[in-house]
């Protein structure tokens, strides 16, 4: 049972309707108050938190490895290729300009992609030129990524590429900063409120919530990223889960920074002296596509393996796992659309969220034209 005051007040009638407070979603909402300071915007969240994968993620500041161009450059044109690079670049730039380094513990330790064997690095490493060409193309930096030989001592190759414009941040101190500016901009956010369908009429959208609530809106933007089929059946967008562990502090633990392997698909960083891995998901692509959080046991094990065999830490003990669900689809380019005359869509991310969300949300709301 709500009060007249809730229901009259915090479920009033709005300008903008945001669904989602992830990254895409609160982004959208500091957009849209810097371009319409004078209306309404409300974000409405499922979940007491942001539900998908934005405070679950690693922490990665990453833009492409070799590998993942490489791989990508089989399906995708060139230019579709150096598009999705030149928005990652363009939204880690964009997120910096809200988020200062200190407020989400930016650490400019770079990003390196490792290898198991010489001839999966020879592979790469030939290809470095054409694709240092192809990001200059991109970005308009030269000599991105460079080769060199890092003393592993483990079962890793000797031998990286190095990515020194990446880095690593704290996702929950990003989120946190997000949310206190989309507040302190006036946006409202109502947490813990799921949208069971929307209708546009031409004129507004009319929301209905859960726990027989509704309200309606001028314009509705949607940034539910994996969960958004509920919504729209249409739209391209495929869940894929990821498996994320942390270990208990490691003594001497020699990496710091991000580390790529296997195109991305496995990932691991320090945090401190904790090490943290993730991915894998193509393992088992099938299962993970699932909009379930829980854990994938077969996924598990590799990554506890992969830490024994290829860091060669003999030693740790698991303190923390969880999942967190991305969005990816046939298209690697984000779906920032208008699908009604009120309505309009920003998801599926590809697991890039903290590279591309800040662009996402900026690209969605150049669309909106409100009068």
């Amino acid at each position: 049972m709500f009060s007249y005051w809730e229901k009259n007040f915090w479920f009033s009638d709005c300008d903008f309707a945001v669904i989602g407070s992830g990254i895409v979603g609160i982004s959208t909402s500091i957009e849209l108050k810097k371009r319409y300071p004078n209306k309404s915007v409300v974000v409405i969240e499922s979940g007491i938190m942001p539900t998908g994968a934005s405070t679950k993620n690693a922490g990665f500041a990453c833009f492409g490895t070799v590998g993942e161009i490489l791989d990508d450059l089989k399906t995708q044109t060139r230019e579709e290729v150096k598009q999705t690079i030149t928005m990652r670049w363009e939204g880690l730039k964009l997120l910096k300009e809200v988020v200062s380094l200190k407020e989400m513990n930016y650490r400019s330790l770079g990003g390196a992609e490792v290898f198991a064997d010489k001839i999966a690095f020879d592979h790469c490493e030939a290809n470095l030129e054409d694709i240092n060409q192809l990001i200059y193309e991109s970005i308009g930096v030269e000599d991105v990524i460079g080769s060199s030989k890092q003393d592993f001592s483990t079962g890793i190759y000797s031998h990286i590429l190095f990515n020194k414009y990446e880095g690593q941040l704290n996702p929950v101190l990003m989120m946190r900063t997000l949310m206190k500016k989309a507040i302190g901009l006036g946006v409202e956010i109502i947490n813990n409120f799921k949208v069971d369908t929307f209708e546009d009429s031409g004129e507004y959208v009319n929301i209905k919530l859960d726990r027989n609530m509704s309200m309606k809106a001028r314009q509705l933007i949607v940034c539910t990223n994996a969960f958004s089929k509920a919504l729209l059946p249409q739209v391209d967008v495929i869940p894929a889960r990821n498996q994320v562990l942390v270990t208990k502090p490691i003594d001497n633990l020699k990496f710091k920074g991000t580390f790529h392997y296997d195109r991305g698909y496995v990932y691991f960083r320090n945090i401190g002296n904790r090490l943290l891995i993730g991915g894998a998901r193509n393992l088992d692509e099938k299962i993970e596509q699932t909009l379930d959080f829980g854990e994938n046991h077969h996924i598990i094990n590799h990554l506890k393996a992969f830490v024994g065999e290829k860091l060669n830490i003999s030693t740790f003990e698991v303190e923390k796992k969880w999942s967190g669900i991305i969005a990816t689809g046939l298209s690697k380019k984000p779906h920032i659309e208008r699908v009604s005359e009120n309505v309009y869509t920003a998801l599926r991310l590809g697991g890039m969220g903290v590279a591309i969300g800040s662009k996402v949300a900026n690209e969605v709301v150049k669309m909106i034209n409100l009068t």
